[in-house]
């Protein structure tokens, strides 16, 4: 606390506190008390207004308040000060009023009565909510007139260019009133323009006085009030207002009631400046906020334009972005044809269809139209409201379009050549600010750049449609990749071969494609290095089996993927390995009793008759077996391989099933039936049918012990043939039917017998290869029934 700073004439000082104790306001009476500017106390600790012995006294006083306490008396330092707590809307203690002076506690009650230092502190805890400049001049017309027991006020505040003092707040006044007189030149007459321009206060103490000035008292006279006190708001030697209040009865002004207008007058003084602080801080926040905003949006939509390779794709990016940051209600990217004499629209999106509805789907460019004004002159056009319009547009006048609407019409332009024009179209009147209209530039001049893009890739992809007609004749898919991983282009067999992974040309490669990484694999290709990389990829069921060649970049901008549906290929091989491994399997049993029986003989065999006879029937017997495996193997491999188209002709049925019947041996007791019309032909290979009917019958053969074996043989309206071998034998087991057709494979009752487990699969290649199929129906000890069922004959038919 400066020592000897009291002014002999002030009568009180008003100040407000931080509940930590941190000054937050100060009024002109508090400057004289204490000695402290404003400059220099707010903002500083409280501990500067009082001796450093007394510190711990106010620091009491400021824990009893924070405490709930409402009001706490303090005498330090010959200064009386009483504190009152201020409290929000929710009754939460938020901050400290003031209100000290250096007369004794007695006197200073007598002269500042309890109903002033009550308005002072509703002042002081109203201003704590009051954040804009308008809330605070509200704030002073109201608690500071009733704190100063005016029935009356107004605050006025100089506009920004200094030449008017414009009405902010008032109260007591006539509506007539406020808008007469809401702006007073800063030069007027008036006492409230001269107390503004000279800085001093100005009071008529009734309306005798107010008469000295015949204009002022044609205003004063409006009003109604006696008195009226004009008192400049100011700092740092600078007005920036003046406040007013009025009195309905005279009023003698002494020195004490000036000192409170003057204690209310740097209040406002330092709420308006705080305000105004606050409200710049706010704007340039929000401006900040919005540029991050903006650059954000440019930066999102760069990085959209870059997956967009078409026109198309490139509008409907930039339309998009462009009505959701500017508020647009529709937009359209317009552009030039062929022969640029049309602006034609090539996508329109919006709330408000009228915009871009069909009438304004396509329009010439020496149309008197705002975006045909920015393509001529290269420069943007934009439409605020339907003034702008019939000024300058009489066609649009009128129009669905026009009316009160709003547009800007930027045009697309790359080293100085347009390309078309960005509308983004609005239902209402719209001022464009200076960075709206910055912003929609940017995004004009990034769209005309990806248009460009886009344009040369189509080029580019019409001069490579003679060699993409020709890649679509390849049995492989090719896929043309860009660096960044974009398709370039894919052929119909590629897509075909890569489903479900998507390959839309622009777009980038799908991330895995049945578990391959395929992008990373397309990634590699653009590295270091010339030699192609080959990789396998195959279902999870291993039914779909693909090979996939990489071909690099090397100095181009642009990979080869070439795919191979290798599936058939790699089922070809297994059934041949399992074929190969089986058929080895088989040979080893006739082989190893052959060479058995032949070191048998001669190990001395060969001499003794009986074993030498015995070893030599056991060759015999397996060579017979050897050449069985060897005719079936035959067989079999004819079949599969389908190397020559079997030769067909009309074949007899019963004759052919009589024959094969006759020389069947069947055992005692079985019966062998044929049901065969005389005259049923067929058309097939004799050899291919005859050898699938001998399998089958002597499978019958072999298993019936009792009962009959039926040969039956019929033809349907469509034409197809359906022979049937019923017997009445042992019947198969579920489980041994499902491995019928199983090469090699051999039922229980089949291990002990010489078959090698080819016959069945042989019937089913040979009745396969007949263009046939065949099912076989079984119980146990019921019997088994196999069904040959053949297509019919286009030559029988006919």
């Amino acid at each position: 606390m400066r020592q000897g700073a009291f002014s002999e004439t002030v009568s009180y000082a008003v100040f407000g506190m931080a509940l930590d104790g941190t000054v937050q306001s100060w009024s002109s009476g508090a400057e004289q008390l204490y000695g402290f500017s404003p400059e220099e106390i707010i903002g500083k600790p409280h501990t500067l207004l009082v001796p450093p012995e007394r510190g711990c006294d106010l620091e009491e006083a400021l824990t009893l308040l924070r405490h709930g306490e409402e009001t706490v008396h303090l005498e330090t330092a010959g200064v009386t000060v009483d504190l009152s707590s201020l409290r929000n809307e929710h009754g939460e203690t938020i901050g400290v009023a003031a209100v000290a002076g250096r007369t004794s506690v007695r006197e200073r009650r007598e002269e500042i009565s309890a109903a002033r230092i009550a308005g002072l502190q509703a002042v002081t805890a109203a201003l704590s909510r009051a954040v804009t400049p308008a809330a605070v001049a509200q704030v002073f017309v109201r608690e500071g007139a009733a704190a100063a027991g005016a029935s009356g006020g107004f605050i006025r505040r100089v506009t920004p260019d200094g030449l008017t003092l414009r009405l902010e707040a008032a109260v007591g006044y006539s509506k007539r009133f406020e808008k007469a007189y809401r702006d007073l030149p800063v030069t007027s007459e008036l006492p409230g323009a001269a107390a503004f321009r000279g800085v001093r206060e100005i009071y008529f103490e009734s309306a005798h006085t107010a008469a000295a000035s015949p204009e002022f008292a044609r205003e004063h006279a409006a009003t109604g009030h006696e008195a009226v006190a004009f008192v400049p708001l100011h700092t740092h030697g600078s007005a920036i207002g003046v406040m007013t209040l009025s009195f309905l009865e005279p009023q003698a002004f002494a020195e004490e009631e000036r000192e409170l207008l003057r204690t209310l007058a740097d209040q406002c003084t330092q709420a308006l400046e705080r305000a105004q602080l606050y409200r710049t801080e706010r704007r340039a926040r929000g401006a900040a906020e919005r540029a991050v905003e903006r650059t954000l949006r440019l930066q999102s939509l760069a990085a959209e334009l870059a997956e967009a390779l078409t026109p198309v794709q490139v509008a409907e990016v930039v339309v998009t972005q462009g009505i959701a940051s500017t508020g647009a209600d529709a937009g359209a990217l317009q552009l030039l044809n062929g022969d640029r004499s049309m602006l034609e629209v090539v996508y329109g999106l919006g709330s408000d269809r009228a915009l871009i509805d069909d009438q304004w789907r396509a329009f010439s460019t020496n149309a008197k139209l705002p975006s045909a004004d920015a393509l001529h002159r290269l420069q943007p056009v934009f439409i605020e409201s339907a003034a702008d319009i019939r000024a300058q547009y009489p066609l649009l006048d009128g129009s669905e379009r026009s009316a009160a609407r709003a547009g800007a019409h930027i045009p697309l332009v790359v080293s100085g050549a347009p390309l078309g024009v960005l509308f983004l179209g609005f239902s209402r009147p719209r001022r464009f600010s200076k960075s709206q209209r910055s912003f929609v530039l940017a995004l004009g001049r990034q769209c005309a750049q990806a248009l460009k893009r886009a344009q040369l890739y189509e080029a580019e992809l019409q001069g490579r449609s003679g060699l993409s007609r020709l890649v679509e004749r390849l049995h492989e898919g090719v896929v043309s990749v860009a660096r960044g991983g974009r398709v370039e282009f894919a052929s119909s067999k590629a897509r075909e071969m890569l489903r479900p992974a998507s390959l839309e040309e622009g777009r980038r490669i799908p991330e895995t494609w049945l578990g391959f990484p395929l992008r990373s694999f397309a990634a590699e290709l653009f590295s270091e290095g010339d030699s192609s990389v080959e990789a396998r990829v195959m279902s999870e069921d291993g039914e779909r089996v693909f090979e996939i060649t990489g071909i690099p970049a090397a100095r181009s901008d642009a990979a080869l993927l070439v795919v191979t549906d290798v599936s058939e290929r790699e089922r070809r091989w297994r059934a041949e390995r399992e074929f190969v491994d089986n058929a080895a399997h088989e040979l080893r049993t006739p082989l190893a009793a052959i060479t058995s029986a032949i070191e048998r003989l001669q190990a001395g065999a060969r001499d003794v008759p009986e074993k030498r006879d015995r070893f030599l029937g056991y060759i015999e017997q397996e060579s017979n077996r050897l050449n069985r495996l060897a005719s079936s193997l035959l067989v079999l491999a004819r079949a599969q391989t389908r190397e020559e188209a079997p030769r067909f002709a009309e074949i007899v049925l019963r004759p052919l099933i009589g024959d094969l019947f006759s020389g069947l041996v069947a055992h005692d007791g079985v019966e062998l039936i044929v049901d065969c019309d005389e005259d049923l032909v067929v058309w097939s290979n004799r050899d291919l049918l005859e050898h699938a009917l001998v399998n089958l019958a002597s499978n019958a053969v072999s298993h019936t012990e009792t009962g009959s074996i039926r040969a039956r043989a019929t033809r349907d309206d469509a034409g197809r043939v359906t022979i049937e071998l019923e017997d009445t034998g042992a019947g198969i087991s579920p489980e041994g039917l499902d491995r019928l057709f199983d090469r090699f494979y051999r039922g229980p009752t089949e291990e002990k017998r010489s078959g090698f487990g080819l016959g069945l699969p042989i019937v089913k290649e040979s009745v396969e290869a007949l263009g046939g199929r065949i099912v076989i129906e079984s119980a146990v000890g019921v019997g088994t029934t196999a069904r040959i069922v053949l297509p019919a004959a286009r030559r029988m038919l006919a």
